[in-house]
């Protein structure tokens, strides 16, 4: 009886132990990546933003996709300056893939949901290896993916990848935003990207980054897209401090100010700085406005 009863207490201690414990924390990684393509004849200025989180063997673990067409206009010789642009992810069913481009699978938002949950579990050579029209995309994804797999693969390939650790279920949100405006006579777009991870209603990971380029526009035409990659992709060679005069490079400030971010709920988040943030003096309204939406976006 002695042992039965020292027994039951045994692996009522251990359960004990057990419960207080809890799950194990996980270690993750946030990364962001940019990919970008141009008409040129038309202006046309097309980003993509890829928020993905591995593991530590390097496999995805969740992946959200957004994108955004900036067309510019001329008048009277000048580029028009204009924010009037929203996401592919935020105009929905408006974007018009069912309507207006002909598709008969699913509206453009559905079918980027498709791909992110075709690359769950993939490593980076599984994802560079998908290609449009493939096999294990065509029962709901079969607009291009060129610039997908381009942002997934430089957010898995960025040196600037974020580390955190959760017990908890994660949601992911990304967002994108951008405006045109002259340039000395050629037309400038500038765009503002942010991804972020949420554990039990807060914020443990965020990251911005942004992929501005030019269209050189002669006699009334553009002919050539000048872009060297996204502000992180750039890292020291953006050269903030050498001809800036800053205190540091864009992408020190920038995973500064997104690091505010972190321990912030959904509902708070819209009362981050954008000023006085210690260490950033770069401009970042737009930054705060890409990581709000990108929280509220997260699923």
């Amino acid at each position: 009886m002695k042992k039965i009863i020292s027994l039951v207490l045994i692996l009522c201690m251990t359960a004990l132990a057990l419960i207080a414990c809890g799950p194990s924390a996980v270690d993750y990684q946030l990364g962001i990546g940019m990919a970008v393509t141009a008409n040129n004849a038309k202006l046309k200025y097309s980003a993509t933003v890829a928020a993905v989180v591995v593991d530590a063997n390097g496999k995805i673990v969740d992946c959200r996709i957004d994108a955004i067409d900036l067309t510019a206009t001329i008048e009277n010789g000048a580029v028009v300056a204009s924010s009037d642009f929203k996401s592919k992810a935020e105009q929905g069913d408006a974007y018009g893939m069912l309507s207006d481009y002909g598709s008969k699978l699913a509206e453009w938002d559905d079918q980027a949901k498709y791909f992110e949950n075709a690359v769950k579990g993939k490593t980076l050579s599984e994802v560079q290896g998908l290609k449009t029209g493939d096999a294990a995309l065509a029962a709901g994804c079969t607009i291009d993916v060129t610039d997908f797999v381009k942002a997934v693969a430089n957010a898995m390939n960025s040196a600037h990848k974020i580390a955190f650790a959760t017990a908890s279920d994660i949601t992911v949100g990304v967002s994108i935003n951008g405006s045109t405006a002259d340039k000395k006579g050629n037309a400038s777009y500038e765009t503002a990207a942010s991804a972020v991870v949420l554990a039990d209603g807060k914020v443990v990971a965020a990251l911005v980054d942004c992929a501005d380029g030019t269209i050189t526009v002669e006699n009334g035409e553009g002919t050539a897209l000048t872009y060297a990659g996204s502000k992180l992709e750039q890292g020291d060679n953006y050269n903030m401090v050498a001809y800036g005069g800053a205190s540091a490079e864009w992408y020190v400030q920038a995973k500064t100010y997104a690091a505010t971010a972190v321990g912030k709920t959904a509902a708070d988040i819209s009362s981050l700085a954008t000023e006085g943030v210690a260490g950033c003096t770069i401009g970042v309204d737009a930054y705060k406005a890409a990581i709000v939406e990108a929280v509220q976006y997260a699923r």
